[in-house]
């Protein structure tokens, strides 16, 4: 009975490790040329693939374990604060020597964060603020809409303008100050439990993908209507969808894509640095090749798949400090 438990308990996790490596995927994709392709797809990925890296985050976040705040962040230095720090200072060295002119980069970003490395500042502001509120708020409904005021009140004091809220934008003024992120980073640890021990096994193939079809669906249909707060739309649209897909996998056990997902999950650190600098100094090579921009797209990102691989499977080997291991 015991084995049976842990298996089912493995699977549950198994669906939230693919969501996150299909996540970064998306994210990666997001940032080629080959999202272009389709400005609705492209727009679609835009739309929820932030807020789910926060709530997919929040959902690891164990309040038995980091029940003392000095623990805590003890258990932060070694898994995120220096690996941050470490992965964007090399990061924007790199940006500095490449010199790339559609990708510049000043000093304050060695602390906001360099290219998409802001999202791992924002991820652990997300975390302080709600590790204090968490502390004084236990009801959820309450710990919401404490959360929520506060994202108003700091964007109308900060006159954030009309078209940027809502969003989970990199802004240098708000670099400790709680926006949208901390939203959705609420909702993941509020649904946590739920969503950990929801049982998969239970769901019909049928029903799962007729919610995935219907789902996307409302959310290109709401991403030209929905405007300020009401991004979250959207964005939990293509967030619920994609972790139907990914109960659809860890279901199906196709046991080499799940197990290169997974991989790729494990490993969000090291892509979510070096993707961008990579894929766009790939173009240095590729302007002396007559190609289409669709092919030229194609063979960066198969370059770029095999420059991370390589990174990934050098850090973890020579460097496992430098990715909180």
């Amino acid at each position: 009975m015991a084995e049976i438990s842990m298996q089912k308990s493995s699977l549950r996790i198994e669906w939230v490790n693919i969501c996150k490596g299909l996540g970064i995927f998306l994210v990666v994709i997001g940032h080629t040329s080959i999202a272009q392709i389709s400005q609705t797809a492209y727009n679609w990925i835009y739309s929820f693939y932030m807020p789910m890296f926060y709530m997919l985050s929040s959902m690891m976040l164990n309040d038995s374990k980091y029940s003392d705040f000095q623990f805590y962040i003890k258990r932060r230095l070694k898994t995120l604060i220096i690996p941050f720090f470490c992965l964007n200072t090399l990061l924007w060295l790199m940006v500095k020597g490449l010199n790339i002119s559609y990708i510049q980069t000043d000093f304050t970003e060695l602390l906001t964060g360099c290219l998409a490395m802001y999202f791992i500042r924002v991820l652990l502001v997300s975390e302080l603020w709600y590790f204090a509120i968490n502390k004084l708020v236990s009801d959820w409904k309450l710990k919401l809409f404490i959360i929520f005021l506060l994202i108003v009140l700091f964007d109308y004091l900060r006159g954030v303008i009309p078209e940027y809220i809502g969003l989970t934008r990199n802004e240098a003024i708000g670099v400790i100050l709680p926006g949208m992120p901390l939203f959705y980073y609420a909702v993941g640890h509020i649904v946590r439990n739920m969503a950990l021990n929801f049982n998969t096994q239970k769901l019909k193939y049928w029903l799962v993908s007729s919610v995935m079809i219907v789902l996307i669906i409302i959310s290109c249909l709401l991403q030209p209507v929905s405007y300020g707060y009401f991004h979250i739309f959207p964005a939990f649209c293509g967030i619920i969808t994609l972790g139907s897909l990914s109960i659809l996998l860890s279901r199906l056990s196709v046991t080499l894509l799940n197990s290169t997902v997974c991989f790729i999950g494990r490993n969000i650190l090291i892509i979510v640095a070096f993707h961008q600098i990579i894929y766009n100094s790939m173009k240095i090579l590729t302007n002396h090749l007559s190609l289409s921009t669709t092919l030229d797209a194609v063979l960066r990102l198969i370059l770029l798949i095999f420059a991370l691989y390589f990174l990934i499977r050098s850090f973890n080997k020579y460097a496992p400090w430098l990715v909180g291991r």
